[in-house]
């Protein structure tokens, strides 16, 4: 068992290794403003889809606003079809060697073309609280039906992703 010392000492470092790895601006190409923790940077000064939904667990026991940032970050850097790439190069641009290792579509990616099984929802929960209880993070016109209230419901809760029954909607 740890004493409250030695426990002290790893939440201190903890909170060290975070703030020192914290990074934050704005992407050069279109202004648009990122804030993650980077996982290691010498070698890994990229933004990382899962590390980042379990940087923003840890950081809610100290400061639960990086939470947030941290998770708003990926949301920032979909394609306007949603994907959200494995890794987001925010304002570091591969290096010639990188290019042969990540799968990436072109020299000026913003974000490899390949995913890792989704996070996102499970850490916004845990690190900043229930996502059907956050205003929505972008307008979207799906489902692409028009339902009676009961019929949306039931798809909200039983069927989210997949499109509610037809016998009960029609098409918008």
């Amino acid at each position: 068992m740890l004493t409250a010392a030695q426990l002290q000492t790893i939440d201190e470092e903890c909170d060290r290794v975070l703030h020192q790895n914290w990074r934050e601006g704005e992407r050069l190409s279109d202004g648009v403003p990122f804030h993650y923790t980077c996982p290691s940077p010498g070698r890994y000064p990229w933004q990382w889809y899962w590390d980042s939904g379990f940087a923003a667990i840890a950081w809610r026991h100290f400061d639960p606003t990086h939470s947030e940032l941290e998770l708003r970050s990926l949301l920032a850097a979909q394609r306007e079809d949603g994907f959200i790439g494995h890794t987001i190069f925010w304002n570091e641009p591969l290096s010639d060697w990188h290019r042969f290792t990540y799968n990436i579509t072109s020299a000026d990616a913003t974000m490899t073309a390949s995913i890792q099984p989704p996070l996102l929802a499970w850490a916004w929960r845990i690190a900043v609280g229930d996502p059907g209880e956050e205003p929505p993070i972008a307008p979207t016109d799906w489902p692409p039906f028009r339902c009676s209230s009961s019929a949306t419901a039931a798809w909200a809760t039983t069927c989210a992703g997949s499109p509610p029954p037809a016998v009960r909607c029609a098409a918008r």
